[in-house]
């Protein structure tokens, strides 16, 4: 037999009040406020029918919760090394191989255009 948990809170009058009997007790009954829902946990329409039940709504949970658990999961580098090809006869350059131009040398080839960095000095005493 499954355990439930029941809380008993003390109302203002100071009497005990049972709110998992209230909901064992009323499970078709629509919730306070603006949930759309009933006390079973159901999504409800305009008109009060079920769009979603209670089961279906928590097994999209579990799905994106999921989901959400293979995004954050660390690569595999097993799993990597079966879906990458075999590597070709020509070796590719390594990281180190490879040599970037500077910004000077890119001004002396005329790629990068040179700007006007001198201002001219204006005497206050005139």
């Amino acid at each position: 037999m499954a355990r439930v948990m029941r809380r008993q809170v003390l109302s203002m009058r100071g009497e005990p009040v049972d709110f998992g009997a209230l909901a064992a007790q009323n499970p078709e009954q629509r919730t306070l406020g603006n949930t759309r829902m009933n006390v079973r946990g159901d999504i409800l329409g305009d008109m009060g029918a079920v769009l979603k039940t209670q089961e279906q709504v928590e097994a999209e949970w579990a799905k994106k919760r999921e989901m959400a658990q293979r995004v954050q999961s660390p690569i595999n580098i097993k799993d990597v090394d079966s879906q990458v090809s075999p590597p070709s006869t020509k070796s590719p350059a390594l990281a180190a191989d490879i040599v970037f131009s500077s910004i000077a040398d890119l001004v002396e080839q005329g790629v990068i255009p040179t700007t006007n960095t001198k201002r001219k000095i204006v005497d206050s005493d005139e």
